[in-house]
Order: structure tokens, then C-alpha cells, then sequence
């Protein structure tokens, strides 16, 4: 999948709130001229009025994305925490999720997303993928893996 870089794939990053992480994935995004400067505002924005968490049988993760005009180049950011970063249950419909892993989707039309995020759902509902994803041991094992999915 073309939105899916190498670059943008993520075992480093230490944030300890979603803050933080947005923080950190702005100054990555910023650097590689993937988003606008307006992106770390609307994000987090986005995220406290329509929340990304979502809990799976074996797996807490968080899609926090924005709206397309904050976006220079599309991607998709993937982010395997270290520790689990709590967000907010999607649509507020439930507990407060730790996501282990995070996808950032900078899409710039809208239309792309709803087949990104069912793929992403299938990805996630499915124990094994789950567990390769745990089990991987750098960034280009899981692009790896996240390619094989996605395609």
C-alpha cells in the first residue's frame, strides 16, 4: 500500500500521554514534509472531540488522524509504544483504551479511509497478526508485516 512508508514506522518513541505522542510524531511528520504546521493544533483537537481508541479481544490501539487540509503529503504513521498510551474509546462509547500500537492516517481524501480502516480492523481483530506485530523486532519487520496485510 502506497500510504504505508518504511520512514514512518515507529519503535522508538517514549511518550507517556497522547499528548506527548502528538508531540513526537509532529516533530517526525514535520521533518519529512508530511504535514502542515497547523497538523499538531487539529489533531489533538480532533482527538478530545472524536476519540480513536479502540479495544480488540487481545489488543488496545488508537487511529488518530485529521482532517486532509493539515496534510501536505499522505501517509500512514505506525507506532509500536514501548508502553501503552491511554485514549479515549472511539465515539466515547466505552473505557478509556491503553493502546499498544498507534496508526496515524494522513489521508487527504476522505473517501480512501473507510477501506483503510476496515483493513486496519481486520488487522487487529485477527490474534495472530496481533501477535507478529508484538513479536516484531525493528521497523522494517513490521513495515514487513504491515505491507503483507495491507495489500
Amino acid at each position: 500500500m502506497s500510504l504505508l512508508k518504511r520512514e514512518l514506522v515507529y519503535t522508538t518513541l517514549t511518550p507517556i500521554t497522547s499528548d506527548e505522542l502528538f508531540m513526537q510524531l509532529e516533530r517526525e511528520l514535520s521533518s519529512k514534509n508530511y504535514i502542515q504546521d497547523t497538523w499538531h493544533d487539529a489533531i489533538v483537537e480532533r482527538e478530545k472531540s472524536y476519540p480513536t481508541g479502540l479495544g480488540f479481544e487481545s489488543v488496545g490501539i488508537a487511529i488518530p488522524h485529521t482532517d486532509p487540509i493539515h496534510i501536505k503529503n499522505p501517509y500512514i504513521a505506525f507506532i509500536k509504544l514501548k508502553e501503552p498510551v491511554v485514549f479515549d474509546f472511539m465515539a466515547g462509547a466505552g473505557d478509556p483504551v491503553s493502546a499498544e500500537f498507534v496508526i496515524n492516517l494522513g489521508i487527504q481524501h476522505e473517501e480512501d479511509q473507510v477501506g483503510l480502516l476496515q483493513q486496519l480492523m481486520g488487522i487487529f481483530a485477527d490474534e495472530d497478526c496481533v501477535e507478529a506485530l508484538r513479536n516484531a523486532s525493528d521497523e522494517d519487520q513490521i513495515f514487513d508485516l504491515l505491507e503483507s496485510y495491507l495489500a
